[in-house]
């Protein structure tokens, strides 16, 4: 008798995967959570930097004159 109550793990052939989730099998790799965290840290730095570098202007003058 087999024990059916089990999850079944990954299959080993590929043959129980999806052919349309075939594509997007990298996604699920290490390297690409790493790339993700490191472009996330990128782009959070590089505003940061363009917000303190860059001359903020008067907003509130602005509203106060339109309102």
């Amino acid at each position: 008798m087999t024990d059916d109550s089990k999850t079944p793990g990954p299959a080993a052939s590929g043959d129980e995967i999806h052919p349309a989730a075939k594509p997007f099998l990298w996604i699920e790799k290490p390297v690409v959570h790493l790339w993700f965290l490191i472009l996330l840290a990128a782009t959070s730095f590089a505003l940061g930097a363009i917000d303190f570098i860059h001359e903020r202007h008067e907003y509130v003058d602005w509203a106060e004159w339109h309102g």
